[in-house]
């Protein structure tokens, strides 16, 4: 994105942040963006800024309300920094214009360390379970009522209603050459009700809701949250669901099994409990119908074909989570019936 992206708003929140800057003079570069429909830039100094302790480089986080979830941005963050949640530090906001400078903790996410040898990588994702299990002991129930209005709506069996009928409408109507009475009889099937009501029957915990290798970013040993807008109840297998059954990452089955367990026991659970494993599982499905949906939208609706890669990664995940689940390997054949691109994924985009 060149700097004529920047808007003389921009330039001029940026100026109250950093006055040196004026002197220094600063250049643009974009970061990769994803689906959220937000604009997120770093902002390089080209000369040491003339106040000493200024930052060299930010990031400039900008948006809008196309989507319900950004202008929770702020609050999302002012709760987890409360908490102790690991989270980029913020320089400066202004909610009126919709921006934000933050902390720029370079380019390493987790996604970028998935070619590393398992035993470090089990660190890394250790590191990333040890971030998420500070937010998730965040109990809803312990934030004011003005702040849990101010978040996106809690996990509730209307949600989970909604990721199965955005799989259906986005990724199964355009992508399964199945009969249409198939794919009707498909979406009505009553152990999908049956999920979403076993699911939405509790919301106990706080989650990230995208908590996926791209949103986690490495400074140092610490994994740090970004993308955290969508803060709301939940259940903590959902954001671990999100992180091991990840499209973009290649997990073996039994690497999965090794970093669920992991996840138990930083929380103080039995890893072999019917119901946690049941409830993980359960999860697993939901996240993936969600990320499908979303592929197939972003793909075919926002002139964004490479979301489409991740569709044959994502079904695959899909399958092996349906083994935990008899009562779902009815969407066996609804799996088998889509076509669609099957590319070697090539870098990812965060679908949001």
């Amino acid at each position: 994105m060149p700097d004529l992206a920047l808007t003389e708003p921009m330039r001029a929140f940026v100026r109250s942040a950093l006055p040196s800057w004026d002197s220094a003079g600063w250049v643009v570069e974009p970061v990769h963006n994803g689906g959220s429909g937000r604009v997120v830039l770093r902002l390089r100094a080209t000369m040491p800024t003339a106040t000493a302790g200024d930052p060299v480089s930010v990031i400039l986080v900008a948006w809008t309300d196309q989507r319900p979830d950004n202008d929770r941005f702020l609050l999302a963050h002012a709760i987890l920094e409360r908490h102790d949640v690991r989270v980029p530090h913020l320089l400066q906001a202004d909610a009126e214009q919709r921006l934000a400078l933050v902390e720029d903790l370079g380019s390493r996410d987790l996604w970028c360390q998935r070619g590393q040898p398992w035993p470090r990588l089990r660190q890394i994702y250790g590191a990333a379970l040890e971030t998420v299990r500070t937010l998730h002991g965040i109990r809803p129930s312990s934030l004011s009522a003005g702040e849990r209005d101010g978040l996106m709506p809690g996990f509730d069996s209307g949600m989970y209603r909604w990721e199965q009928d955005y799989f259906f409408d986005q990724c199964v109507n355009p992508f399964s050459t199945a009969p249409a009475a198939d794919i009707d009889g498909w979406r009505a099937h009553p152990s999908l009700a049956a999920l979403a009501d076993e699911l939405g029957a509790g919301a106990p915990d706080m989650v990230h809701r995208d908590f996926q290798s791209q949103n986690l970013m490495l400074r140092g040993d610490e994994v740090v949250l970004v993308d955290f807008q969508g803060l709301r109840p939940g259940w903590a297998e959902y954001d671990i669901a999100s992180l091991l059954c990840d499209p973009y990452v290649a997990l073996g089955r039994g690497e999965r099994l090794i970093l669920f367990e992991d996840s138990a026991r930083l929380r103080g659970l039995d890893p072999t409990d019917p119901v946690l494993l049941r409830r993980y599982a359960g999860c697993a499905v939901q996240r993936l119908m969600q990320a499908l949906g979303a592929y197939g939208n972003l793909g075919r609706n926002c002139a964004k074909p490479r979301f489409l890669e991740f569709i044959p990664p994502a079904t695959k995940l899909l399958r092996e989570t349906l083994a935990d689940l008899p009562e779902l390997r009815w969407l066996e054949d609804l799996l088998g019936s889509l076509q669609t691109c099957h590319a070697a994924p090539s870098m990812p985009l965060a679908a949001g």
